[in-house]
């Protein structure tokens, strides 16, 4: 997570640092990518760059973070739900052509940075909505008795670290078929096995 200084930087200044992100992992390898490189576009110091993030990776998840909770929120919107919709909404809806661009350079990071996503504080402030959602679907008696929903948290956000890795190790890049994957596997398989008949 960015540092408390990232927070307490003018709109004007983490509008062109996110800017300069966008534009250089959209425009270059996840690998290729350096600090320098990143603090001369967004016109800081290397020095200023390590008192708002704590590296790379820390700086590439905190915006793709963004771009992703930007989604969901606006499916939360329409749907009041995120795990139990039945709607797809494309993300072409919802983000600037600048952020889905930058989202799909999801699918080339590496493992290792996908790993830190999904099974640390990224993750669960990303997917904090669908804790809720299963609160709410327990206290309406809608899931299956003595269901740990840590565990099913826990189970949902490595399932998506599996989905993704099955992505690429399958060479699968349209996003409908990405789509169309997920929706089977959540609402065939993972709803099934937490929800009521």
């Amino acid at each position: 997570m960015p540092k408390q200084t990232y927070y307490n930087l003018s709109d004007e200044k983490k509008e062109r640092i996110r800017k300069a992100t966008y534009e250089i992992f959209i425009n270059m390898d996840y690998e290729e990518v350096h600090i320098r490189e990143i603090a001369r576009k967004s016109d800081i110091s290397i020095g200023s760059f390590y008192q708002y993030f704590y590296d790379k990776e820390d700086l590439y998840l905190h915006f793709f973070t963004e771009v992703e909770m930007k989604y969901m929120m606006k499916q939360k919107e329409l749907d009041q739900d995120i795990l139990f919709s039945d709607r797809i909404i494309p993300i072409e809806d919802v983000c600037t052509e600048e952020e889905v661009e930058f989202n799909e350079t999801w699918y080339n990071v590496p493992m290792l940075v996908m790993q830190k996503f999904y099974f640390g504080e990224y993750s669960k402030k990303l997917h904090s909505f669908l804790g809720e959602e299963l609160m709410e679907y327990k206290n309406a008696n809608k899931l299956k008795e003595d269901l740990n929903l840590d565990f099913v948290f826990y189970l949902f956000t490595t399932s998506m670290f599996t989905i993704h890795n099955y992505f690429r190790e399958h060479n699968i890049t349209d996003f409908e078929e990405r789509q169309k994957i997920k929706d089977h596997y959540f609402r065939d398989i993972f709803l099934n096995g937490i929800l009521k008949k």
